[in-house]
């Protein structure tokens, strides 16, 4: 993946951005990186970075997010600190964009960021409604791209049923990302598979790198794992 100060991940609803995104924050920072992650879903107040603070902080990762005061707000509302977050050149840098509205924001604060500066990664989920192909994983693409006005420059593997998901189901939404990738030319940077599969599912059966992310959200009627 690439090294990059800021990392932004996209992504249509359901496509498990923010699993990732609480991974690769956590990651840097176990790695002794200064990290920081930005919460960018400015609307629907479910599955969101800011519901896992005391976790965050625990493990010395900042959130760039509202006041804990306004966690069930159903408001537009960004961080005060966000563009100092943006422009931080000794930290490294995570933004979790909910979905179409997020991408809206993260196109009003494009300046901000300096030619090259950020990995922007579409997380695709083969498993979710218009992601089911390589053609719709594209669409997904130009269509993200427009309103983040950032090009996505690669696409993270995230085929999953929560609780549910089988090594059949990361194997075959791996080959429609594949696919996608081929499609658009962009790179495969990883395939995400939940951790209770770490004993079933072998880095050595893929040529790019697995993520193996412990799940923290589940709606309430399928299991974690």
């Amino acid at each position: 993946m690439s090294d990059a100060r800021i990392t932004v991940l996209v992504g249509a609803f359901g496509s498990g951005k923010t699993e990732l995104a609480l991974h690769l924050a956590r990651r840097l920072a176990r790695e002794g990186h200064s990290t920081s992650l930005a919460d960018l879903d400015v609307v629907t107040p479910y599955f969101r970075s800011r519901d896992l603070r005391g976790v965050l902080a625990g493990e010395g990762v900042r959130l760039v997010a509202p006041g804990p005061e306004f966690d069930t707000a159903d408001l537009p509302i960004l961080a005060g600190n966000l563009r100092e977050a943006l422009l931080d050149p000794g930290a490294r840098l995570v933004v979790d964009v909910g979905g179409d509205e997020g991408a809206r924001v993260l196109g009003a604060l494009a300046g901000s960021f300096a030619s090259g500066q950020a990995s922007v990664l579409l997380v695709a989920n083969p498993r979710r409604p218009f992601q089911g192909d390589a053609a719709a994983i594209a669409r997904t693409r130009d269509w993200l791209g427009r309103l983040g006005r950032l090009p996505v420059t690669g696409l993270i593997a995230n085929a999953h049923l929560q609780g549910m998901t089988t090594p059949e189901v990361i194997r075959e939404g791996y080959l429609v990302v594949a696919a996608a990738a081929r499609e658009t030319g962009l790179p495969l940077e990883a395939v995400a598979v939940p951790e209770f599969l770490s004993d079933v599912v072998s880095p050595a059966d893929y040529p790019v790198p697995l993520w193996f992310i412990k799940l923290h959200f589940a709606v309430p009627w399928e299991p974690r794992g």
